[in-house]
């Protein structure tokens, strides 16, 4: 019985959570449940990437988004969000409304053809930003809301 009290006296639990450190899959954030979705080993509690494998747990730019599933991976943000779902954070996408896979910049302002009002402007109809018809003024919206945001942040 003295040694028992002795083991349980001698084991690590830096969180508390009563799981040993040497097992625990996440030393320093309490995780009682060792949830680990993607199986690699570090808890969801703690994983900087809890729906993709990544036990190195990389994060290029420390952010805390992991280089795996991180939208934005060059540039540290505060959000992983993607409105337009075009694969690139809002934060480092040059037309976060609007999908633009290539982020095509043809006049270098550091907002996308898709929704850069200079280029809408003269765009007609079959133009290649695709601003034709009733989608023009929505994206010429967009284009000017973003315009808008990246003024705030500079």
């Amino acid at each position: 019985m003295l040694w028992i009290g002795m083991m349980t006296a001698l084991a690590a639990d830096l969180d508390g959570d009563a799981i040993d450190d040497a097992i625990d899959n996440c030393i320093e954030v309490a995780n009682v449940d060792q949830e680990d979705f993607d199986e690699d080993g570090v808890g969801d509690a703690c994983d900087n990437c809890p729906d993709w494998e990544n036990a190195a747990q990389d994060d290029r730019d420390a952010d805390g988004f992991g280089d795996r599933c991180d939208l934005c991976l060059f540039m540290a943000t505060d959000t992983n969000a993607d409105s337009d779902d075009d694969g690139l954070g809002d934060s480092c996408d040059n037309c976060p409304f609007a999908p633009n896979f290539d982020q095509a910049d043809d006049d270098g302002d550091g907002i996308g053809n898709v929704c850069d009002p200079s280029l809408l402007q003269r765009c007609e109809e079959g133009c290649s930003t695709g601003a034709t018809g009733a989608v023009g003024p929505v994206l010429l919206l967009a284009a000017l809301l973003a315009t808008r945001r990246r003024l705030r942040l500079a």
